[in-house]
C-alpha cells in the first residue's frame, strides 16, 4: 500500500495556500481586531463571492500590510494566544 499509494506523494503548496486563503475560518482570527459582526460579514462575503478574506479586509481598509499578514498567518493561528499580538 505504502509503495503504490503513499510513497512519493507531495503536497501542492500553491493549492494548499489557496484553500487556506479562501477559508472562512480565517475570519475567526480577525475577531479581536474588527469585532465578531464585521468578521462574520467578511466570512459570508468571502463565501458568496469567492474572494479571499485578506482581499476583502484590504478592500475595506480595515487592516493593512504587516499587521494583516501577522493576524492571518496560518502558523500564528496554530499557536497559543491571539495572532498578530506580540
Amino acid at each position: 500500500f505504502a509503495e503504490r499509494c503513499v510513497l512519493g506523494i507531495e503536497a501542492d503548496a500553491e493549492r494548499c495556500r489557496e484553500l487556506v486563503e479562501r477559508s472562512a475560518a480565517l475570519a475567526t482570527a480577525l475577531t479581536p481586531y474588527i469585532g465578531y459582526e464585521t468578521a462574520a460579514a467578511i466570512a459570508k462575503e468571502s463565501l458568496r463571492t469567492g474572494r479571499s478574506i485578506r482581499q476583502i479586509v484590504e478592500e475595506r481598509g480595515l487592516l493593512k500590510g504587516d499587521d494583516l499578514q501577522a493576524i492571518l498567518s496560518p502558523k500564528a493561528m496554530t499557536e497559543p494566544g491571539i495572532g498578530g499580538k506580540q
